[in-house]
Protein backbone atom coordinates (compact mmCIF):
# COMPACT_ATOMS: atom_id res chain seq x y z
CA UNK A 1 0.00 0.00 0.00
CA UNK A 2 1.41 3.15 -1.11
CA UNK A 3 1.66 5.72 1.75
CA UNK A 4 2.02 9.29 0.17
CA UNK A 5 -0.85 11.28 1.82
CA UNK A 6 -1.68 14.81 1.55
CA UNK A 7 -2.81 17.54 4.29
CA UNK A 8 -6.33 18.65 4.27
CA UNK A 9 -5.90 22.83 5.33
CA UNK A 10 -8.55 24.97 5.50
CA UNK A 11 -7.82 28.12 4.05
CA UNK A 12 -8.28 29.67 6.60
CA UNK A 13 -5.72 27.32 8.64
CA UNK A 14 -2.56 28.85 9.83
CA UNK A 15 0.20 26.86 10.16
CA UNK A 16 3.92 28.92 11.09
CA UNK A 17 7.05 27.53 10.19
CA UNK A 18 9.27 24.59 11.78
CA UNK A 19 5.96 23.11 12.33
CA UNK A 20 5.49 19.25 11.00
CA UNK A 21 2.35 17.66 10.18
CA UNK A 22 2.65 14.17 9.46
CA UNK A 23 0.40 13.55 6.42
CA UNK A 24 -2.18 12.94 6.12
CA UNK A 25 -3.39 15.71 8.80
CA UNK A 26 -6.75 17.98 8.90
CA UNK A 27 -7.24 21.44 9.72
CA UNK A 28 -10.76 22.92 9.72
CA UNK A 29 -11.36 26.63 9.79
CA UNK A 30 -9.39 28.69 11.31
CA UNK A 31 -7.30 26.07 13.44
CA UNK A 32 -3.70 27.93 14.20
CA UNK A 33 -0.60 25.85 14.98
CA UNK A 34 2.14 27.49 15.84
CA UNK A 35 5.72 27.13 15.39
CA UNK A 36 7.68 23.61 16.12
CA UNK A 37 4.31 22.31 16.84
CA UNK A 38 4.84 18.62 15.73
CA UNK A 39 1.10 16.59 14.31
CA UNK A 40 1.14 12.77 13.79
CA UNK A 41 -0.66 11.05 10.47
CA UNK A 42 -4.37 10.92 10.68
CA UNK A 43 -4.91 13.50 12.98
CA UNK A 44 -7.04 16.69 12.70
CA UNK A 45 -7.33 19.75 14.50
CA UNK A 46 -10.96 21.58 14.48
CA UNK A 47 -12.14 25.15 13.88
CA UNK A 48 -10.87 27.68 16.14
CA UNK A 49 -8.30 25.77 18.36
CA UNK A 50 -4.89 27.02 19.04
CA UNK A 51 -2.19 24.80 19.69
CA UNK A 52 0.86 26.76 21.37
CA UNK A 53 4.74 26.33 19.97
CA UNK A 54 6.61 23.38 20.68
CA UNK A 55 3.35 21.24 21.58
CA UNK A 56 3.31 17.46 20.36
CA UNK A 57 0.11 15.54 19.27
CA UNK A 58 0.51 11.68 18.16
CA UNK A 59 -1.16 10.09 15.59
CA UNK A 60 -4.94 9.70 14.92
CA UNK A 61 -5.94 12.45 17.50
CA UNK A 62 -9.14 14.14 17.90
CA UNK A 63 -8.93 17.51 18.39
CA UNK A 64 -12.35 19.27 19.01
CA UNK A 65 -13.13 23.34 18.25
CA UNK A 66 -11.99 26.25 20.55
CA UNK A 67 -9.50 24.51 22.32
CA UNK A 68 -6.36 25.47 23.70
CA UNK A 69 -3.10 23.76 24.05
CA UNK A 70 -0.05 24.66 25.77
CA UNK A 71 -1.31 28.15 26.41
CA UNK A 72 1.12 30.29 27.99
CA UNK A 73 0.57 31.62 31.67
CA UNK A 74 1.34 35.11 33.32
CA UNK A 75 3.46 35.27 36.76
CA UNK A 76 1.61 35.18 39.47
CA UNK A 77 4.12 36.07 42.24
CA UNK A 78 5.67 39.34 40.38
CA UNK A 79 4.48 42.45 40.86
CA UNK A 80 2.13 42.37 38.22
CA UNK A 81 0.61 39.89 35.96
CA UNK A 82 0.49 42.21 32.57
CA UNK A 83 3.25 41.42 30.08
CA UNK A 84 4.63 44.87 30.10
CA UNK A 85 7.33 43.45 32.00
CA UNK A 86 8.43 40.53 29.71
CA UNK A 87 6.88 40.69 26.35
CA UNK A 88 6.09 44.60 26.23
CA UNK A 89 7.34 44.54 22.53
CA UNK A 90 4.45 42.09 21.84
CA UNK A 91 1.45 43.83 22.66
CA UNK A 92 2.59 47.13 22.98
CA UNK A 93 5.60 47.55 20.13
CA UNK A 94 5.22 51.28 19.86
CA UNK A 95 6.56 51.47 23.88
CA UNK A 96 9.34 49.58 23.40
CA UNK A 97 11.57 50.69 26.46
CA UNK A 98 9.42 51.60 28.77
CA UNK A 99 9.28 48.65 31.62
CA UNK A 100 12.22 46.80 32.15
CA UNK A 101 11.92 43.55 30.52
CA UNK A 102 12.79 40.45 32.83
CA UNK A 103 12.48 36.95 31.52
CA UNK A 104 9.76 34.36 32.55
CA UNK A 105 10.52 31.13 33.14
CA UNK A 106 7.81 28.47 31.49
CA UNK A 107 7.29 25.05 31.79
CA UNK A 108 7.54 23.25 28.01
CA UNK A 109 4.86 22.87 26.18
CA UNK A 110 2.33 20.26 26.48
CA UNK A 111 2.34 16.12 24.81
CA UNK A 112 -0.31 14.70 23.45
CA UNK A 113 -0.34 10.82 23.16
CA UNK A 114 -1.67 8.90 20.45
CA UNK A 115 -5.18 8.11 20.09
CA UNK A 116 -6.14 11.24 22.04
CA UNK A 117 -9.75 12.86 22.13
CA UNK A 118 -9.45 16.53 23.34
CA UNK A 119 -13.49 17.60 23.23
CA UNK A 120 -14.58 21.14 22.18
CA UNK A 121 -13.63 23.99 24.73
CA UNK A 122 -10.83 22.75 26.51
CA UNK A 123 -8.11 23.48 28.16
CA UNK A 124 -4.65 21.85 28.19
CA UNK A 125 -2.20 23.80 30.44
CA UNK A 126 1.70 23.88 29.35
CA UNK A 127 4.06 20.84 30.99
CA UNK A 128 1.26 18.61 31.09
CA UNK A 129 1.16 15.19 29.27
CA UNK A 130 -2.01 13.86 28.18
CA UNK A 131 -1.38 9.76 27.78
CA UNK A 132 -2.10 7.27 24.63
CA UNK A 133 -5.51 7.11 24.35
CA UNK A 134 -6.93 9.31 26.67
CA UNK A 135 -10.51 11.49 26.26
CA UNK A 136 -10.68 15.04 27.60
CA UNK A 137 -14.28 15.73 28.44
CA UNK A 138 -15.88 18.81 27.18
CA UNK A 139 -14.77 22.12 28.81
CA UNK A 140 -12.38 20.58 31.04
CA UNK A 141 -9.34 22.27 31.95
CA UNK A 142 -5.88 19.68 31.84
CA UNK A 143 -3.32 20.64 34.82
CA UNK A 144 -2.02 17.78 35.54
CA UNK A 145 -0.78 14.59 33.67
CA UNK A 146 -3.39 12.39 32.41
CA UNK A 147 -2.32 8.71 32.84
CA UNK A 148 -2.84 6.32 29.50
CA UNK A 149 -6.38 5.19 28.89
CA UNK A 150 -8.03 7.47 31.36
CA UNK A 151 -11.37 9.49 30.54
CA UNK A 152 -10.96 13.11 32.29
CA UNK A 153 -13.25 15.86 32.43
CA UNK A 154 -14.09 19.07 35.03
CA UNK A 155 -12.01 21.95 35.96
CA UNK A 156 -9.57 21.13 36.77
CA UNK A 157 -9.92 17.59 35.00
CA UNK A 158 -10.57 14.95 37.33
CA UNK A 159 -10.26 10.95 36.76
CA UNK A 160 -14.10 9.79 35.86
CA UNK A 161 -12.88 6.12 34.90
CA UNK A 162 -10.56 4.47 32.55
CA UNK A 163 -11.43 3.07 29.46
CA UNK A 164 -10.63 -0.21 29.85
CA UNK A 165 -9.09 -2.73 32.80
CA UNK A 166 -5.49 -2.75 33.70
CA UNK A 167 -4.97 -6.00 31.09
CA UNK A 168 -6.50 -4.65 28.63
CA UNK A 169 -4.91 -1.27 28.79
CA UNK A 170 -1.17 -3.17 28.94
CA UNK A 171 -2.12 -5.01 26.13
CA UNK A 172 -2.89 -2.23 24.34
CA UNK A 173 -0.12 -0.26 25.16
CA UNK A 174 1.99 -3.03 24.63
CA UNK A 175 1.12 -3.36 20.71
CA UNK A 176 1.65 0.62 19.94
CA UNK A 177 -0.98 0.08 16.92
CA UNK A 178 -1.02 3.79 16.16
CA UNK A 179 2.96 2.70 14.98
CA UNK A 180 1.60 -0.37 12.57
CA UNK A 181 2.05 -0.19 8.80
CA UNK A 182 -1.24 1.13 7.21
CA UNK A 183 -1.33 -2.62 5.20
CA UNK A 184 -2.24 -3.91 8.83
CA UNK A 185 -4.16 -1.33 10.24
CA UNK A 186 -6.07 -1.55 6.84
CA UNK A 187 -7.16 -5.42 7.34
CA UNK A 188 -8.29 -4.44 11.28
CA UNK A 189 -12.25 -3.97 12.19
CA UNK A 190 -11.41 -1.48 14.61
CA UNK A 191 -15.31 -1.88 16.46
CA UNK A 192 -13.93 -5.96 17.46
CA UNK A 193 -11.06 -5.04 20.14
CA UNK A 194 -10.67 -8.56 21.14
CA UNK A 195 -10.03 -9.88 17.45
CA UNK A 196 -7.67 -6.01 17.15
CA UNK A 197 -5.70 -7.07 19.88
CA UNK A 198 -4.74 -10.72 18.60
CA UNK A 199 -4.24 -10.19 15.57
CA UNK A 200 -1.79 -7.23 16.94
CA UNK A 201 0.11 -9.52 19.51
CA UNK A 202 0.22 -12.13 16.61
CA UNK A 203 2.43 -9.72 14.52
CA UNK A 204 4.09 -8.44 17.64
CA UNK A 205 5.66 -12.12 18.64
CA UNK A 206 6.31 -12.28 14.96
CA UNK A 207 8.39 -9.02 14.89
CA UNK A 208 9.68 -10.54 18.20
CA UNK A 209 11.06 -13.87 16.76
CA UNK A 210 12.58 -12.35 13.75
CA UNK A 211 14.45 -9.86 15.56
CA UNK A 212 15.55 -12.78 17.69
CA UNK A 213 16.68 -14.60 14.56
CA UNK A 214 18.96 -11.88 12.92
CA UNK A 215 20.69 -10.92 15.87
CA UNK A 216 22.06 -14.50 15.82
CA UNK A 217 25.43 -15.15 14.56
CA UNK A 218 25.87 -18.04 12.47
CA UNK A 219 27.93 -19.78 15.42
CA UNK A 220 25.00 -19.54 17.52
CA UNK A 221 22.60 -20.77 15.01
CA UNK A 222 24.83 -23.96 14.42
CA UNK A 223 24.65 -24.25 18.21
CA UNK A 224 20.32 -24.28 18.00
CA UNK A 225 21.02 -26.68 15.58
CA UNK A 226 22.97 -29.29 17.56
CA UNK A 227 20.22 -28.21 20.70
CA UNK A 228 17.01 -28.80 18.20
CA UNK A 229 19.48 -32.61 16.99
CA UNK A 230 20.05 -33.73 20.81
CA UNK A 231 15.96 -34.29 22.17
CA UNK A 232 15.09 -35.35 25.13
CA UNK A 233 13.58 -39.25 25.05
CA UNK A 234 10.29 -37.33 25.94
CA UNK A 235 10.52 -35.54 22.35
CA UNK A 236 11.71 -38.78 20.81
CA UNK A 237 8.87 -40.77 21.65
CA UNK A 238 6.40 -37.79 20.28
CA UNK A 239 8.33 -38.27 16.91
CA UNK A 240 7.80 -41.60 17.20
CA UNK A 241 4.15 -41.39 17.76
CA UNK A 242 3.85 -38.92 14.89
CA UNK A 243 5.69 -41.27 12.46
CA UNK A 244 3.64 -44.04 13.43
CA UNK A 245 -0.01 -42.44 12.82
CA UNK A 246 1.68 -40.79 9.99
CA UNK A 247 2.25 -44.19 8.14
CA UNK A 248 -0.97 -45.27 9.44
CA UNK A 249 -3.53 -45.50 6.01
CA UNK A 250 -6.55 -44.37 8.49
CA UNK A 251 -4.22 -41.22 9.50
CA UNK A 252 -4.00 -40.68 5.92
CA UNK A 253 -6.93 -40.82 4.91
CA UNK A 254 -8.37 -38.44 7.66
CA UNK A 255 -5.51 -36.16 6.26
CA UNK A 256 -6.70 -36.03 3.30
CA UNK A 257 -10.47 -35.67 4.16
CA UNK A 258 -9.47 -33.00 6.37
CA UNK A 259 -7.11 -31.32 3.13
CA UNK A 260 -9.99 -31.77 0.79
CA UNK A 261 -12.50 -29.88 3.71
CA UNK A 262 -9.70 -27.08 3.51
CA UNK A 263 -9.66 -26.25 0.23
CA UNK A 264 -13.43 -26.24 0.13
CA UNK A 265 -13.71 -24.01 3.12
CA UNK A 266 -11.60 -21.53 1.10
CA UNK A 267 -13.17 -21.76 -2.07
CA UNK A 268 -16.09 -20.67 0.54
CA UNK A 269 -13.87 -17.49 1.82
CA UNK A 270 -13.19 -16.97 -1.68
CA UNK A 271 -16.74 -16.74 -2.83
CA UNK A 272 -18.00 -14.54 0.15
CA UNK A 273 -15.14 -12.05 -0.73
CA UNK A 274 -16.13 -11.64 -4.30
CA UNK A 275 -19.92 -10.87 -2.65
CA UNK A 276 -18.26 -8.59 -0.36
CA UNK A 277 -16.44 -7.11 -3.29
CA UNK A 278 -19.43 -6.32 -5.21
CA UNK A 279 -21.72 -4.85 -2.32
CA UNK A 280 -18.80 -2.82 -2.03
CA UNK A 281 -18.61 -1.83 -5.28
CA UNK A 282 -22.73 -1.08 -5.19
CA UNK A 283 -22.28 1.40 -2.02
CA UNK A 284 -19.76 3.29 -4.09
CA UNK A 285 -22.02 3.75 -6.94
CA UNK A 286 -24.66 4.75 -5.10
CA UNK A 287 -22.70 6.97 -2.95
CA UNK A 288 -21.84 8.64 -6.49
CA UNK A 289 -25.36 8.92 -7.50
CA UNK A 290 -25.99 11.04 -4.58
CA UNK A 291 -23.53 13.16 -5.09
CA UNK A 292 -24.61 13.41 -8.81
CA UNK A 293 -27.75 14.32 -7.60
CA UNK A 294 -27.31 16.76 -4.82
CA UNK A 295 -25.15 18.72 -6.78
CA UNK A 296 -27.21 18.55 -10.02
CA UNK A 297 -26.09 22.06 -11.74
CA UNK A 298 -23.62 23.25 -8.97
CA UNK A 299 -19.83 23.70 -10.50
CA UNK A 300 -17.78 22.20 -7.84
CA UNK A 301 -19.18 18.70 -7.01
CA UNK A 302 -19.34 17.68 -3.24
CA UNK A 303 -17.38 16.62 -0.80
CA UNK A 304 -18.40 13.08 0.91
CA UNK A 305 -18.78 15.40 4.31
CA UNK A 306 -21.99 17.10 2.48
CA UNK A 307 -23.30 14.27 1.54
CA UNK A 308 -22.68 12.22 5.22
CA UNK A 309 -24.44 15.68 6.48
CA UNK A 310 -27.54 15.88 4.25
CA UNK A 311 -28.71 11.97 5.05
CA UNK A 312 -27.96 13.18 8.95
CA UNK A 313 -29.55 16.54 8.33
CA UNK A 314 -32.70 14.88 7.10
CA UNK A 315 -32.79 12.24 10.02
CA UNK A 316 -33.02 14.79 12.34
CA UNK A 317 -35.60 16.75 10.64
CA UNK A 318 -37.50 14.26 10.53
CA UNK A 319 -37.39 12.74 14.35
CA UNK A 320 -38.51 16.46 15.03
CA UNK A 321 -41.37 15.73 13.17
CA UNK A 322 -40.70 18.35 10.96
CA UNK A 323 -43.28 18.71 7.64
CA UNK A 324 -42.46 16.93 4.41
CA UNK A 325 -42.11 20.14 2.64
CA UNK A 326 -39.13 21.21 4.90
CA UNK A 327 -37.87 17.50 4.15
CA UNK A 328 -38.29 18.23 0.28
CA UNK A 329 -37.05 22.04 0.37
CA UNK A 330 -33.79 20.88 2.75
CA UNK A 331 -32.84 18.43 0.54
CA UNK A 332 -33.25 19.91 -2.60
CA UNK A 333 -31.06 22.61 -1.70
CA UNK A 334 -28.57 21.23 0.74
CA UNK A 335 -25.52 22.45 -1.49
CA UNK A 336 -26.46 25.96 -0.90
CA UNK A 337 -26.14 25.17 2.92
CA UNK A 338 -22.36 25.30 2.17
CA UNK A 339 -21.75 28.77 0.12
CA UNK A 340 -19.46 30.58 2.49
CA UNK A 341 -19.94 28.51 4.92
CA UNK A 342 -17.63 26.13 7.41
CA UNK A 343 -19.69 23.06 6.93
CA UNK A 344 -16.88 21.39 10.35
CA UNK A 345 -19.69 23.55 12.55
CA UNK A 346 -22.18 20.81 11.91
CA UNK A 347 -20.05 18.26 13.52
CA UNK A 348 -21.23 20.11 16.77
CA UNK A 349 -24.06 17.89 17.47
CA UNK A 350 -25.93 20.25 20.25
CA UNK A 351 -25.46 23.36 17.35
CA UNK A 352 -27.27 21.23 14.72
CA UNK A 353 -29.63 20.11 17.00
CA UNK A 354 -30.61 23.81 17.71
CA UNK A 355 -30.80 24.48 14.16
CA UNK A 356 -33.45 21.52 13.53
CA UNK A 357 -35.34 23.04 16.69
CA UNK A 358 -35.57 26.18 14.93
CA UNK A 359 -36.98 25.08 11.53
CA UNK A 360 -39.31 22.95 13.31
CA UNK A 361 -40.86 25.85 15.44
CA UNK A 362 -40.20 28.41 12.26
CA UNK A 363 -42.24 26.48 9.80
CA UNK A 364 -44.81 25.17 12.42
CA UNK A 365 -48.76 25.77 11.76
CA UNK A 366 -48.08 25.81 7.43
CA UNK A 367 -50.25 23.45 5.90
CA UNK A 368 -48.46 19.82 4.96
CA UNK A 369 -49.32 19.99 1.44
CA UNK A 370 -48.13 23.16 0.60
CA UNK A 371 -44.47 24.21 -0.30
CA UNK A 372 -42.93 26.72 2.19
CA UNK A 373 -43.43 30.22 0.92
CA UNK A 374 -40.74 32.09 -0.22
CA UNK A 375 -39.94 33.95 3.16
CA UNK A 376 -40.39 30.98 5.41
CA UNK A 377 -37.76 29.47 2.69
CA UNK A 378 -35.21 32.14 3.50
CA UNK A 379 -35.35 31.88 6.98
CA UNK A 380 -34.56 28.03 6.90
CA UNK A 381 -31.64 28.74 4.88
CA UNK A 382 -30.36 31.74 7.08
CA UNK A 383 -30.85 28.99 9.97
CA UNK A 384 -28.44 26.45 8.15
CA UNK A 385 -25.82 28.73 7.30
CA UNK A 386 -25.49 30.34 10.82
CA UNK A 387 -27.50 33.79 10.12
CA UNK A 388 -30.76 32.72 11.86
Amino acid sequence: MSEKFQNYLSKYSKVERDAVLEAPVRLYGSANIKREVTIGRFSYVNNRTTVARGTKIGRYCSIGKNVEISVFDHPMEWLSSSPVSYNLHLHFPDEKGLFVQSKIDRKKAATIGNDVWISSNSVILRGVTIGDGCIVGAGSVVTRDVPPYSIVAGTPARLIRKRFDDETIERLLSTAWWDRPLEVLSTLSFDDLASCLESLETLELADKAESLALSKTPTELDETAVTTASKSPEQELAKAVTEATESNPESEADTEAEADAEVEAEAEAEAEAEVDADVETDKLTALRASIQDIEAGIKKPPSEEKVIFASLLSDKLREANASEAVLEFVNTNTSQLFHDYDYADYYDQMALNNKVLQIVESTRGLDEADALPAPVQKTVLNILVGKG
